[in-house]
């Protein structure tokens, strides 16, 4: 689902995703020479797909091209870095491997790194947002399950990033906020915001019938 605004009222079906009944999520998004793609998780699928976002219709998505496939990949994200551009993914139910690809364009050829798959520690394998710069130095945001799914958001700089080499180290943790205190396992940045989710628990008696219409409004 698309929204319009951060309250959430205003949801629009994401159109274009083939096959069209599959789980989506993690919608990493990306912008190269004035056009909007997105990289939406579709690991029932078994590929990392390109598709560009419709400037007139944003719900509506233009697949462009399969960059990876044969494995459930999930919360893949994408950064041009060092003139090339870095694939960082992982596979569902596999929580001790990252996997990283890298091409010389966005809708190029994308080549596994020479170390794939990169073992890593649970706490920074999955991604949780986008990756970013500050300065000369690359981040990459990781889910922290350790506790809980979506537990707490590991902020990693990648200290060595080529075809054949790659070192990350851990910085610091972002923990969840006291009325969220459930959790979080994600954040994006827009201009000069910086968005992350929370998790809280809410108890309420008409639960179970939204939950019910919802699920019959989606057959």
């Amino acid at each position: 689902m698309m929204i319009d605004g951060l309250d959430f009222k205003n949801k629009k079906k994401i159109s274009g995703i083939q096959p069209d009944a599959i789980h989506l999520s993690y919608p990493y998004l990306i912008e190269e020479a004035g056009a909007l793609y997105c990289i939406p998780e579709t690991s029932e699928a078994k590929e990392v797909a390109l598709y560009q976002v419709d400037q007139d219709s944003p719900e509506k998505l233009i697949k462009i091209k399969t960059l990876v496939s044969g494995k459930a990949f999930v919360d893949s994200s994408v950064i041009y870095y060092n003139n090339k551009y870095w694939l960082f993914t992982s596979v569902s139910g596999d929580h001790d491997n990252l996997y990283i690809y890298h091409s010389n364009a966005l809708d190029g050829q994308y080549t596994g790194h020479y170390q794939n798959p990169i073992p890593v520690e649970q706490a920074f394998c999955r991604a949780a947002g986008h990756l970013f710069v500050v300065g000369q130095s690359l981040y990459r945001p990781t889910q922290n399950p350790v506790n809980r799914y979506g537990g707490s958001i590991m902020i990693n700089q990648i200290e060595i990033l080529s075809e054949k080499e790659f070192k990350s180290s851990s910085q610091f943790e972002i923990l969840p906020d006291k009325a969220y205190n459930k959790g979080l396992h994600n954040i994006s940045f827009a201009d000069n915001i910086i968005v992350i989710d929370g998790k809280r628990k809410v108890l309420s008696p008409i639960m179970p019938i939204k939950k019910f219409v919802r699920n019959y409004k989606n057959r």
